[in-house]
């Protein structure tokens, strides 16, 4: 693996070149293609409306850092793997608007949904969002895309890319010291796991095993999302050992 531009790791997993974004995404660069998971947009609206005391204004900042996710890779397609939106409920009319703008601000992005749990919950998606919704898994070039990761990776691609779990792995020592819980990307067998990319999401804690690997990479400005425990995350690139964890 090799640090490349700030905030990023060029990686080769089962012999697949990719780029991994401090932000929480995946890039083919070859084929301008970007992979994110887990917005869960309409979250927050979704709690507020149950009389929960929410933050405002993550989602805001979520399609900030998308913008520049896409923007800094030069993206023709955009594939979100799972868990665009979060619940019919949270899709009121401000949260609609939103993301229609956000799409109209990039008309020459074809976005691809890969359905998660909680997309088939929530319904059809507003017309205005013009995303290409897909059942998976699906094959793209040497890649299969799905939202729930399987035990193992596909036989129809050199490596899977899924999302859902919402990684995280905890970092320091286990004594006195600082320890801080931080997103990761997790690779298993063949399976590429990426963080949530939305940031009022929390997070899992892996149960990595041996031969697994995990990622952490620092944003370079406030581009990243927060460390799932809401510290910073470390300055440098981390691969960790899982038998650290």
């Amino acid at each position: 693996m090799r640090s490349a531009a700030a905030g990023t790791l060029d990686v080769v997993l089962d012999r697949v070149a990719l780029r991994l974004d401090a932000r929480g995404g995946v890039v083919d660069s070859k084929r301008r293609v970007g992979f994110v998971s887990d917005l869960h947009l309409g979250k927050t609206t979704h709690f507020r409306r149950r009389g929960l005391a929410v933050p405002e204004g993550d989602e805001r900042r979520d399609l900030g850092r998308l913008a520049a996710f896409v923007r800094a890779h030069e993206l023709d397609r955009l594939v979100v793997l799972g868990d665009l939106v979060h619940t019919a409920s949270g899709l009121v009319d401000e949260v609609e608007e939103r993301f229609a703008a956000w799409i109209d601000d990039h008309p020459g992005l074809a976005v691809r949904l890969v359905l998660g749990n909680h997309d088939r919950g929530a319904g059809a998606l507003p017309r205005a969002w013009r995303v290409d919704i897909v059942d998976g898994p699906i094959v793209d070039g040497a890649l299969t895309l799905c939202h729930e990761p399987p035990d193992r990776g596909i036989d129809t691609a050199g490596l899977t890319l899924a999302g859902h779990l919402h990684p995280t792995v905890t970092l320091g020592s286990s004594g006195r010291g600082a320890r801080l819980r931080a997103r990761c990307f997790w690779y298993r067998r063949g399976v590429l796991v990426l963080p949530a990319f939305g940031t009022f999401t929390g997070g899992h804690r892996i149960r990595a095993r041996a031969g697994d690997r995990l990622f952490v990479i620092p944003p370079p400005t406030e581009s990243g999302p927060p460390a799932a425990s809401g510290s910073p995350v470390p300055p440098e690139v981390l691969e960790i050992d899982p038998e650290a964890t």
